[in-house]
């Protein structure tokens, strides 16, 4: 995710990119703005436990029509690398809005069942999913909500709110041996109270973060006359992010960032103001 914090000098974020600050000029003679534009890498993995959905089915060979009941389940251990062009208009330093484009490579670890194709009890299908050319969108906005200089620990603090939206688009289609299709539109909803510390030429951060993960799949197997389709949804919502930023002098920056909770992620970024 995208958390943006506000210094004196430097406006950045804890997502690897180059910042790149134009056209900043006084709007109606109070408000100060910018153009940014930014290239992040950013790598996060996600864990989804098994999520059981049961629906009755009538079997239209079956004279009597009985209903009966089957069941989907899914479970997967998911990660994402990606490579992010971010572009967004700040202004005077205190609300931040953006956009953002990118690709990666995204894998995931699938354990899939659909007892109406693959009979009662049976054991789920497992598959190992690879896409190198997903595409990822999104935008979200930054708020700066408090900042105080301080004499003690720190110079100065401040209270952040980031919320950003995010789409993965992964459409897989391999034809070799297994020849196997997988589709998915995966909703990224994250938000993120980050704390700052600034002293000399660093700043520490922290915060809790919330995020929801929803989306719909698709998977065949065309070597087995498998497939499943079906509904992705995270049940552990929490987590929390936390780091460090090199200033140097009022033009970049150097910032490391950790997630953890449901999310398990990490980001670098090297940022450049002009």
């Amino acid at each position: 995710m995208s958390i943006f914090f506000f210094t004196e000098n430097l406006f950045a974020a804890p997502v690897a990119g180059i910042n790149v600050f134009v056209n900043k000029a006084k709007f109606f003679d109070s408000i100060t703005f910018g153009l940014n534009t930014s290239l992040k890498f950013d790598s996060q993995k996600n864990s989804f436990p098994e999520q059981i959905d049961q629906f009755p089915y009538t079997d239209p060979d079956d004279d009597d029509k009985e209903e009966r009941h089957y069941s989907k389940k899914r479970s997967s251990e998911t990660s994402l690398d990606a490579f992010e062009f971010e572009t967004g208009v700040y202004f005077s330093d205190i609300l931040y809005i953006y956009g953002k484009l990118g690709t990666g490579r995204f894998y995931t670890q699938l354990n899939v069942l659909d007892e109406r194709f693959s009979g009662l009890y049976s054991k789920p299908y497992a598959l190992n999913i690879t896409d190198n050319n997903p595409i990822i969108y999104g935008f979200g906005t930054t708020m700066h909500m408090f900042g105080k200089k301080v004499d003690y620990l720190f110079e100065k603090v401040d209270l952040n709110l980031d919320v950003q939206y995010r789409r993965w688009l992964i459409d897989l289609d391999d034809h070799g041996t297994n020849s196997v299709s997988y589709k998915a539109d995966i909703d990224e909803l994250q938000s993120c109270i980050l704390f700052t510390g600034s002293f000399k030429d660093k700043n520490i951060f922290f915060g809790p973060r919330v995020s929801s993960i929803t989306g719909n799949e698709g998977v065949k197997v065309g070597k087995d006359n498998f497939s499943y389709g079906g509904r992705i949804r995270t049940f552990k919502n929490l987590g929390w992010v936390f780091g460090i930023s090199f200033l140097y002098n009022e033009f970049g920056s150097l910032i490391l960032q950790k997630r953890i909770g449901n999310e398990e992620g990490i980001s670098f970024e090297g940022a450049i103001k002009f």
